[in-house]
């Protein structure tokens, strides 16, 4: 009976207290370190989201793929690396005749555009462009090939916007 008259005297349970860095019963901590928790984690940017624009650089096939400046190039080269990547061992797939009219208005005429397929590993054998047994073309070139036909598509545009915008701002001459 004594035991818990003393219990109900000294407000038991006790009270519960959330603590916060500026506690004055607790006082100002620290901050956490060596913890995934710590503030200055360099992993992370402003609150907790990951850091952006980091600067990468081109891989080699990519800058050759920035060279490329036709929308026709970039289908043929994205439709030769898909149908290798889809069927690696047809051999039909394996090499292309650049004296072939499509294939040379394509590729053969295009700037840049056999020097992007010589990068996958394509090798010119007279008027053959081909792809040697060990070299191998996965959908990783079909998706570099897409995004830079995107981005060039992209480019295209914003050059027609700034033309179109250049000639409605300039003053009309009679």
């Amino acid at each position: 009976k004594d035991t818990v008259a003393r219990l109900a005297a000294t407000d038991f349970p006790p009270p519960i207290r959330l603590w916060c860095c500026s506690d004055p019963l607790f006082g100002s901590l620290p901050p956490l370190r060596n913890s995934s928790f710590s503030s200055k984690s360099s992993a992370m940017g402003y609150a907790g989201y990951a850091p952006g624009h980091k600067v990468v650089e081109k891989t080699p096939l990519q800058a050759k793929l920035a060279a490329v400046k036709d929308t026709g190039a970039f289908d043929l080269m994205e439709k030769l690396s898909r149908n290798i990547a889809q069927n690696p061992g047809e051999e039909k797939f394996r090499q292309v005749r650049l004296t072939n009219e499509k294939i040379k208005a394509a590729l053969g005429d295009v700037p840049g555009a056999v020097d992007v397929l010589l990068e996958m590993g394509w090798v010119e054998e007279g008027e053959f462009l081909k792809l040697p047994a060990g070299a191998k073309v996965g959908m990783a070139e079909v998706r570099e090939i897409d995004e830079a036909r995107r981005t060039f598509v992209k480019e295209e545009e914003e050059a027609f916007k700034r033309r179109a915008l250049k000639r409605s701002t300039s003053p009309v001459v009679n």
